[in-house]
Parts: C-alpha cells; sequence; structure tokens
C-alpha cells in the first residue's frame, strides 16, 4: 500500500517537472522573438535617425549635393533590403509628389519645387520619408504583436500554476487521509497523563493504568497496528519513550541484581531537578544505556 502511495506521488512529481520544462521552452522561444524584435527596432530607429537629421539639413537648404547623396545612399540600402516593396515604394513616391505639388507652393515650411532646390533632392526625400512611415508602421504592429503574445503566455502559465497547485493540493490531502485512515489504531488506549515520578511510569508499563493491560504486555496480545499504528502515531512516540525509560531499570536490575525500587531511586538521584519529560526524552545514567 506504502509502495503504491509513494509511486503515485513519483509520478504526480514527475509530471509537473515535465510541465515545467514546456513552460520553460515555450519561454525561451518568445524571449529569442522579442529579442529580435528589439534588434529589429533598434536598427530602424538608427535609421530614421539619419533621414530625420538629413531632412533637417534639406529643410535649410544646405549642401545639397552632399544630402542628394546621402538620401539616395539610404534608398538604395532600404530598397536592398526590402525588395518585395519596391515598385509599390516607387509608386507612393510618385503619387506623395505629385499631391504635395499644391501645398508646396502655399507653405513656406517644405520644400518648394519651384526654389532652388534639385528635383531630385526631394523626390528622393518624398520617398525616405514614405519608407520611414511605413517601416515605422510595421515594426509599431510587430511590437504589439509581440506584447499581446507575450501578455498571453503569462496569464496562460498562470493559469496552468494555479490548475496544478490546486490538483496537488487536493491530491496531497486525499493521500494524507488514506495514510490516516490505514495507521489509525483500531483499540483505543489511555495512557496516563502528566506524570509526576519514574515509578508512575514504571508500574503503568508493567502493571497497567486504570484496569487496562499493561503496555509491555499490548503488542504481543492485539498487534501493534492494533493498538498504537505505525511509528508515527502519537500512540507509538509516547510507547517508545515509556519503554525506553523502562528497558533501562530492567537493565540495572539484571546487571547490578538490585530491585526495581532501588534502580528507580538511582534514576531519580541522576536526574535531580530536570523534569520527568527530560529523562523519558533519553537522558539516562550512562551505564543503564548500555
Amino acid at each position: 500500500f506504502f509502495q503504491q502511495t509513494f509511486d503515485r506521488l513519483t509520478d504526480a512529481v514527475a509530471k509537473l517537472e515535465n510541465d515545467k520544462l514546456a513552460e520553460n521552452d515555450k519561454i525561451v522561444a518568445l524571449t529569442n522573438e522579442v529579442t529580435y524584435l528589439r534588434q529589429l527596432l533598434d536598427f530602424q530607429n538608427s535609421k530614421i535617425e539619419k533621414l530625420a537629421s538629413l531632412v533637417a539639413d534639406l529643410a535649410e537648404n544646405k549642401n545639397q549635393d552632399a544630402m542628394i547623396n546621402s538620401l539616395s545612399a539610404v534608398q538604395a540600402h532600404v530598397l536592398e533590403h526590402d525588395n518585395d516593396h519596391v515598385t509599390e515604394v516607387q509608386d507612393q513616391v510618385q503619387q506623395q509628389v505629385d499631391q504635395l505639388q499644391p501645398q508646396h507652393d502655399m507653405s513656406q515650411q517644405q520644400v518648394h519645387l519651384d526654389s532652388n532646390m534639385d528635383p531630385a533632392l526631394h523626390q528622393v526625400a518624398v520617398a525616405a520619408a514614405a519608407v520611414q512611415a511605413q517601416q515605422a508602421q510595421q515594426v509599431q504592429a510587430q511590437q504589439q504583436h509581440a506584447q499581446v503574445a507575450q501578455q498571453q503566455h503569462r496569464q496562460d502559465q498562470h493559469q496552468h500554476r494555479q490548475d496544478g497547485g490546486e490538483k496537488a493540493r487536493k491530491k496531497s490531502y486525499s493521500n494524507k487521509r488514506k495514510l490516516g485512515e490505514g495507521s489509525k489504531p483500531k483499540i483505543t488506549i489511555d495512557f496516563l497523563h502528566n506524570p509526576m515520578s519514574v515509578k508512575e511510569i514504571y508500574d503503568e508499563f508493567t502493571k497497567g493504568f486504570r484496569g487496562q493491560p499493561a503496555l509491555c504486555e499490548m503488542d504481543a496480545k492485539y498487534g501493534k497496528h492494533e493498538w498504537r499504528g505505525d511509528s508515527r502515531s502519537k500512540e507509538s512516540k509516547r510507547y517508545q519513550r515509556r519503554k525506553k525509560l523502562c528497558d533501562a531499570i530492567e537493565r540495572g536490575m539484571l546487571k547490578y541484581g538490585k530491585p526495581e525500587e532501588e534502580i528507580i531511586r538511582y534514576i531519580e538521584e541522576f536526574r535531580g531537578e530536570k523534569s520527568l519529560t527530560w529523562v523519558m526524552n533519553g537522558n539516562l545514567p550512562e551505564d543503564l544505556l548500555n
């Protein structure tokens, strides 16, 4: 019975460990995805900062040739890594140039095509802004998706831990009930409460208490499990403490050829002002222990 109970507990622990390993694998995969998105965001931010600097210089009409070369290089780099969007970006550039032409004539804060700016520079700047906006939207969408996935994973993991803990508590409680029922003594014995002397303990163990059989005869008469259960029960612990003390008395009687009264008096003198509990916990004269 105890082996079956131990096997069930072992299986439950193994299952919990396997579930924990599976959850750890999910966390590692999700962490790798978040790390990748963070690296992608850093890369996009570096391009955005560079474009912002170039556009700021562009607004002040400084060194247009150098800015044309820089913007062209950035655009080429973007198109090289986004080949799937080349045609779409070029169409958007042309549409935005056509739509922004009237606005350029009305706003002094925007770049005018009829100014001294090179038209190629204007087209490259618009293209860079369009690509920048599109990439920023993509990165934001990816971040939101990763955050939602991570939050959902945390919620699932928390729920799983709650369910597993509740099942483990119920199973542990059930096992404890079964163990308690299996080890509960069938015969009730009243022990002497608050004994005051070694003699009272010895008489209870060898003669009995209140008409009950002597404790030293109970195992042979009823069987250990029938009256005091297994070694973890309170009845068994009380019995063992009394037996150890009385065995020491019997040992002294055989060793020195003295009656029980003299051995008991010897133990009482040994404990002096110490409590009887101190003696029953195994604190006895050395010559009575061996």
